[in-house]
């Protein structure tokens, strides 16, 4: 299981950095449109989409609104906007759960939310590519999610005691968290203050937001899962689950990053 993660993980982010680094813009937009798409076909299912073919016709409409989003720059600021909002509302429904599951639990509303939150990833995605410095920032989100995602997986083994979320995520602990953010600040902290050396509020604030929304999406999903009777949204990729197993924090990282840079 930890080897398959492992490598999943490693082949992953070779794939990604090849990307980052030597598609074009337009190249970069599709190749990491086409995951999304996978996400929004696994996202169906919270919708209550079950057969396949109901499935592709979902993440046929998001490919079909992602066109729309890349053909129409004017409309990335709004949707990147509109979806940092939503990621605090999110919030809110996961401190509250399970009052509010409901809300998840309505297929029409689940699959629009499916909708605004990838659409929104995918519009931050692109402009933040085509962003002075664009591609750094890119591979700094990147190892942020990463940190935070492998130090809340260690840590929470050999440390974990006190429950994060038992009714959403049994397996996450406090610990866990605190070990992710840990690293996280200590790698991503350190790389911003060796390249811009920015205002020390500025070197802690940034980090910590874009974590504390990592940890947000991460338990989202769980949430979207659980008002689903859903184990895993796929089975895609070796160790990890679904699509969205392994960008649930990103997709939540994204657009508020992208609001605070551009």
């Amino acid at each position: 299981m930890l080897r398959n993660r492992v490598l999943t993980a490693l082949a992953m982010a070779g794939a990604v950095a090849a990307t980052l680094l030597f598609a074009p813009p337009w190249l970069f937009g599709l190749l990491l449109g086409l995951v999304t798409c996978c996400g929004a076909y696994e996202w169906a299912s919270f919708s209550g989409l079950e057969g396949a073919l109901s499935r592709l016709l979902y993440s046929g409409g998001f490919a079909l609104l992602a066109g729309v989003v890349f053909l129409f720059p004017q409309v990335q600021q709004p949707l990147i906007g509109l979806t940092s909002l939503l990621w605090v509302g999110i919030f809110g429904l996961v401190v509250a759960y399970p009052r509010g599951a409901f809300l998840c639990k309505n297929p029409l509303l689940a699959g629009v939310l499916g909708y605004l939150i990838l659409l929104g990833a995918w519009a931050a995605l692109i402009a933040i590519r085509q962003a002075e410095g664009g591609i750094g920032w890119l591979f700094w989100m990147f190892l942020l999610t990463t940190a935070t995602d492998v130090g809340a997986f260690f840590a929470g083994r050999a440390l974990g005691r006190r429950k994060l979320a038992a009714r959403l995520s049994p397996a996450k602990t406090w610990e866990g968290v605190v070990g992710g953010a840990a690293l996280a600040m200590l790698l991503c902290a350190g790389s911003l203050w060796l390249v811009l050396m920015p205002p020390i509020w500025w070197l802690l604030c940034l980090p910590g937001l874009l974590i504390f929304f990592a940890v947000v999406g991460d338990l989202f999903e769980s949430l979207m899962k659980r008002s689903s009777d859903i184990k895993d949204s796929g089975d895609i990729l070796p160790g990890h689950g679904g699509i969205l197993d392994r960008i649930d924090s990103i997709v939540a990282v994204l657009p508020v990053l992208a609001w605070t840079l551009i």
